[in-house]
């Protein structure tokens, strides 16, 4: 295991790229490895950054909302590797955080957690930031992110139109839809007009 310490600034959003390597020096494949970060101040609730994985590269990014209201100056954080049942911590060390001089421009702003590499919105409730597919669970959903994912592609304006009665390409659906009022009644299909009247 190895061990790394680093600094952030209260408020602040950081990037940081760990590459990962077995015990010869080679890229350690990282398919099908469920990658983990917890942090765990001095004092208060703990957090996970947003990883993605990239290859034999982890990607973690802190953003402003872990920190901005933080009273901690130090934490503790480590990073594991789980596959097939069998978990490995392979970096382990302490943050120190900096305290800000200059407070945040807005009493509030929107800090959107990256779940998984996958944004999918956020909802923002005094202070609590969640994501749709946080929400989703809470409600019962019971799947992967992927499948949250999956779930949400619907159908496009161009596919219900054409599902309506629209006959024409898509090309000549956006030509309907950008239309100015006047050209509308000459050139566009009726339809056009129609599809925007259900859908306003």
């Amino acid at each position: 295991m190895q061990t790394h310490h680093f600094t952030l600034y209260r408020g602040d959003s950081r990037a940081l790229t760990i590459e990962l390597r077995d015990g010869n020096g080679q890229p350690l494949n990282l398919s099908g490895v469920a990658v983990e970060m917890r942090v765990k101040p001095t004092y208060g609730d703990g957090f996970s950054p947003a990883l993605s994985v990239n290859g034999h590269t982890v990607n973690v990014t802190f953003s402003s909302c872990h920190t901005e209201h933080a009273r901690w100056s130090s934490a503790k954080y480590d990073l594991q590797l789980t596959s097939g049942g069998a978990v490995r911590t392979v970096l382990r060390g302490t943050i120190t955080l900096l305290q800000d001089i200059t407070p945040a421009a807005h009493a509030m702003h929107v800090c959107a957690e990256i779940q998984s590499g996958d944004a999918v919105g956020v909802e923002v409730r005094e202070g609590v930031v969640k994501n749709l597919y946080q929400l989703a669970k809470e409600s019962g959903f019971d799947g992967t992110v992927a499948d949250f994912i999956a779930s949400l592609k619907g159908k496009s304006a161009f596919e219900l139109a054409v599902e309506q009665g629209f006959d024409g390409t898509l090309n000549e659906w956006l030509t309907a839809l950008s239309a100015a009022p006047e050209e509308e009644a000459e050139d566009a299909p009726d339809f056009a007009a129609k599809f925007l009247a259900l859908v306003d």
